[in-house]
């Protein structure tokens, strides 16, 4: 009798971790962090933009230094120093917190459709796999929107109007890659052979008009798939109800 409960306990072990391991795993926190997180950078970057804007007006002669002033000058090129700094420690953050969520997201809709193109594992690492980061992530989000859409459409229990479109998935790629090599030549002409005692100011404006927009966009991308991934958690929920 004793035998026949631990065999009945044990299988009850092994059933209730099998059936956890398979549930969703929750990802609305990290998403709301995630956009948090770009907020943060995207404020930064108009603060950022306004200052290399008036720094572009002087070096095109448009306004003079006297204009200005010397000391509110000092006080801008100080501001920006600190800005930059800011920005960067926010874009390591931003990155961590962007990948735990598109690892979770590619996760999650892969229990729920079984095999997948790529394992979860690539979601995070192709980022830092040199050519592979310059089209895997997106194949990866890309899959991630198709595969959701797809079962959404049969199993949704709620009505399911706003469709997962890939049209926000390839903008958002673009932009990536525009910015990708925008900050390697900003780089370059910063602190590369190409630097100079001024820099370009004209570059440096145009990577923060590229950074600001593409943090945009990737809010509006997480925003737009946290929508559907909550469907897929009532999915989940109806599923276990019953």
């Amino acid at each position: 009798m004793i035998c026949g409960l631990l065999v009945k306990f044990c299988n009850f072990i092994v059933h209730y971790v099998d059936h956890t391991m398979k549930e969703l795993r929750p990802n609305a926190k990290r998403g709301r962090i995630a956009v948090g997180v770009i907020w943060v950078i995207i404020l930064l970057g108009i603060v950022s933009l306004i200052i290399e804007g008036i720094q572009l007006l002087i070096a095109s002669e448009i306004i003079s230094v006297e204009d200005i002033g010397g000391n509110l000058l000092f006080i801008l090129d100080s501001v920006l120093s600190y800005t930059t700094s800011l920005i960067f420690v926010a874009t390591i953050a931003s990155i961590v917190t962007f990948i735990l969520w598109f690892r979770r997201a590619y996760y999650n809709i892969g229990l729920k459709t079984g095999k997948m193109r790529y394992g979860d594992g690539w979601a995070a690492g192709a980022w830092f796999i040199p050519i592979l980061n310059l089209f895997v992530p997106y194949r990866i989000m890309k899959e991630l929107y198709e595969k959701t859409d797809q079962y959404l459409v049969v199993n949704s229990r709620e009505p399911y109007t706003e469709r997962l479109k890939t049209d926000y998935v390839n903008g958002w790629w673009t932009l990536w890659i525009i910015r990708f090599f925008t900050s390697y030549i900003s780089f370059k002409i910063e602190w590369g052979p190409l630097s100079t005692s001024d820099g370009n100011p004209f570059f440096s404006v145009l990577d923060s008009i590229i950074g600001i927009t593409l943090g945009i966009v990737t809010i509006i991308v997480i925003e737009d798939y946290s929508k559907a991934e909550r469907l897929l958690v009532e999915t989940e929920d109806n599923a276990i109800d019953q």
